[in-house]
Parts: C-alpha cells; structure tokens; sequence
C-alpha cells in the first residue's frame, strides 16, 4: 500500500513474546492503523537482567536480544515493484515485500551475529546494491567482528563482503574493530 509507514522493533522484555516484536511494522500514515506486522526473530523476550548477576527479572526461557538493528529502507525494483531491505541483530538481512503484508521474498546471512551483532543501527542503499554496517561484537577479542556487506537488493544475493580494518587501540580496554552504524 502507497502511504504507508514502516518500521522495526525490539525485543519483549517479558514472556510470552508478542508477534510485533523483533518484526517489521506497517501502518496507513493517514489513519493510523496497523496494515500488517512481519515477525523476523520470534520468541525473542530478552532484558537488561538477563546479563547481571541477580537473574530475577530475566525471562525463563530468554531469547538472545536479535531485534531489528536498523530502520527498514524501501526501495523500488521497478515496473512497479518495491522491497523493503531489513536487516538483525542475527546477522541476517531481509528482503520483504511491503505490497504483500511483508512476505519473506529472500533473506541472506552477512554475519554471524548477536546482541551487539549482526546489523546494528547502519545501513545504506546505492543504486540496486543495499550496504549494511556488521557489528558482531566481541568484548573477548578487540579483533573479532566489525566489517560491512553488500547484497542485490532484488535478489538477496551477497554481492562482497570486508572485515573491519585492525583497530590501533587493540591494547586499550574495550577496543574493538565492531561497527555498529560506521566503518572504522
């Protein structure tokens, strides 16, 4: 539908997960009303106690916090066809088709992903190519994750992908080559 808003959403931070959460939402900009919802990561219900030490607010049976990292892009395919690219927290990008209640035209993994993983808070569309920021951060090695990825947006296909450069503050504490929404 044309004049339409969508957008993503976290996690549930109570069980049981709702089917809008970690999902793609789309509302009529003129009345307000949900049109549809497209769940990506469900059963996600995850919060800030799952990682403390006192574990009494966390979820039994805690999801891994693999919500919708950054803001769904619409794109045109042409001949009057459109897709929103969407990427997670899981390390896997979406392809949706905002004309058919958000059904899952490809999906494509780019990294291996997490709760500071997978795309985080960047992305960007050129032309027919949508380049996403990977965070995948690890707080064990300043090393590991960070990078960027290109996929077609009409096909999902992962068209090249590059690791983060080697960070100069390896030696400081909470360095790290992670790029949530920036390459380093």
């Amino acid at each position: 539908m044309r004049g339409a808003l969508y957008f993503g959403t976290g996690v549930n931070y109570t069980q049981p997960a709702t089917k809008t959460s970690d999902a793609v939402l789309s509302f009529d900009m003129k009345k307000g009303r949900m049109l549809w919802a497209q769940q990506l990561v469900p059963g996600d219900a995850f919060n800030f106690g799952c990682v403390t030490d006192n574990k009494s607010n966390c979820p039994k049976n805690p999801g891994k916090d693999l919500d919708i990292g950054a803001p769904p892009m619409l794109k045109s395919l042409g001949g009057g066809r459109r897709i929103l690219i969407v990427g997670t927290k899981a390390g896997v990008v979406f392809g949706l088709d905002p004309d058919k209640k958000g059904n899952v035209v490809w999906q494509t993994r780019i990294s291996e992903g997490g709760s500071q993983g997978g795309v985080d808070l960047g992305q960007f569309q050129r032309r027919q190519i949508s380049i996403l920021f990977d965070s995948d951060w690890n707080p064990a090695n300043g090393e590991a994750g960070g990078g960027m990825a290109a996929v077609d947006i009409a096909t999902g296909k992962k068209i090249w992908a590059t690791a983060a450069a080697r960070p100069a503050c390896l030696a400081t504490k909470g360095c790290s080559a992670a790029s949530p929404a920036r390459p380093h």
